[in-house]
């Protein structure tokens, strides 16, 4: 019944029944595994509708009957990301990250890119120390235009320490999550776009480039991959590379793959995509050639999306369904 609301959009319905599901199933042992299923399910939609508090209660009481599930552990740190609690969230990660490979990739790899995606943008310190320069000039008695300079001056710069300090030390947490998690899959392709960004946001131009290249080995027509390797070519003082680069993301790309879903079956996986003309004039036919990979980036499966001629601005949509075991990474070539 709970899951019938949910589909059907009555969420505050759902959300009580699933509630009540888990309390009826908690009197009786013979039901563990019902509570474990109904739990994880009534965080998920709790944290999806912003319910963050209730979310967090029900991860905690999850994770008392199953302190080592990795997935929910990730979210519970998502969860209090997303209320502002950066230090409960660090620590959570902290400890993810500490399990390591018990963890397993798609955790580590979670725990990396919340904690990256939660670097605030830079701040403007050009608006802030022009503020304070109009309200420094209103300041009687009447302050020298050295003593305004040298108070707003360290107003700006304050302002990008404190942004540098830490932005630089989330961006150091998530690139340990990211390089375990690579460690285990390393052809994982969300992993490898949240490192390339990390890398760049520590200017580690070695680093950046080295998972770029990595990133378009696998997405290699993707305009955010390309543009994530153009950066990485800018950081590296490669004008020529990064101007190639640029102009294959913005007008001379074929066409942009995007990779929307990779999720398990029974038999493999279930993957789906789009193709996007984002040019001028109609694309000629070709393939994409895509091979399915394990941990160790040998070939499980392999399938064939035959892209049309697709109109300028037009989109074709494609899904596989490759089977196999230990299917665990994508990567295609067009052909």
């Amino acid at each position: 019944m709970a899951t019938l609301f949910f589909n059907t959009g009555q969420t505050d319905s759902a959300l009580s029944y699933f509630r009540k599901a888990a309390d009826i199933a908690a009197t009786n042992p013979k039901f563990a595994q019902d509570r474990k299923d109904v739990l994880f399910n009534l965080g998920r939609i709790q944290q999806s509708v912003q319910k963050l508090a209730d979310a967090e209660a029900t991860y905690r009481e999850y994770l008392a009957l199953y302190p080592n599930d990795s997935e929910v552990l990730a979210a519970l740190g998502s969860v209090a990301m997303q209320r502002g609690n950066k230090d409960s969230a660090f620590a959570i990660y902290k400890q993810i990250i500490a399990r390591g490979d018990s963890m397993g990739y798609y955790a580590l790899y979670r725990a990396g890119a919340e904690i990256a995606q939660s670097v605030p943008d830079e701040p403007d310190t050009a608006a802030a120390g022009s503020s304070c320069r109009s309200t420094a000039r209103a300041s009687r008695p009447a302050l020298t235009a050295a003593r305004i300079r040298a108070r707003c001056d360290s107003v700006t710069t304050g302002a990008a320490k404190a942004y540098i300090s830490s932005s630089r030390e989330a961006f150091s947490l998530a690139a340990q999550a990211l390089d375990a998690s690579l460690k285990l899959n390393p052809y994982y392709r969300e992993a490898l776009i949240h490192r390339a960004n990390t890398a760049l946001g520590l200017h580690d131009s070695v680093t950046a480039l080295a998972m770029s290249r990595r990133l378009l080995a696998v997405d290699p027509m993707n305009r955010t991959s390309i543009r994530i390797m153009a950066f990485s070519q800018q950081q590296n003082g490669k004008i020529d590379s990064t101007l190639h680069y640029l102009r294959l993301g913005d007008s001379t790309l074929v066409a942009d793959v995007a990779v929307a879903q990779f999720d398990s079956t029974d038999l493999g996986r279930d993957v789906k995509g789009t193709v996007t003309n984002s040019r001028t004039t109609k694309n000629a036919p070709f393939k994409l050639i895509f091979e399915f990979v394990n941990v160790g980036g040998q070939v499980v499966a392999t399938d064939t999306v035959q892209v049309g001629a697709i109109d300028p601005g037009g989109s074709q949509a494609f899904e596989l369904k490759p089977s196999g075991l230990g299917i665990v990474a994508w990567r295609y070539r067009k052909q």
